[in-house]
């Protein structure tokens, strides 16, 4: 199983307590999870795990590390191709 989760969606697993927390064990015990991310997705779970008015503690923080990272691909994204547009004459 490959994934991409959202910030938010992780987030609120952490704050809705224990029921919630299912989610991402369910994500992790996959025989073969490939929690894709990139160093930026990385980098964002991190700011929002630190926001001080999500009141993550330190400790919860750190238990959610030792669960999730090891679930993690990390991959780096292609850019997307530019694309011009011509209009007029050619």
């Amino acid at each position: 199983m490959r994934l991409v989760v959202d910030t938010n969606v992780v987030v609120s697993a952490v704050l809705g307590g224990q029921t919630s927390d299912r989610v991402l064990v369910a994500i992790v015990r996959q025989p073969a999870p490939a929690w894709l991310v990139s160093a930026e997705i990385v980098a964002e779970y991190r700011a929002v795990f630190a926001r001080p008015r999500l009141r993550i503690l330190q400790a919860d923080q750190q238990r959610l590390w030792q669960l999730i990272e090891p679930a993690f691909v990390v991959v780096d994204p292609e850019p997307l191709p530019v694309i011009r547009c011509v209009t007029g004459p050619t």
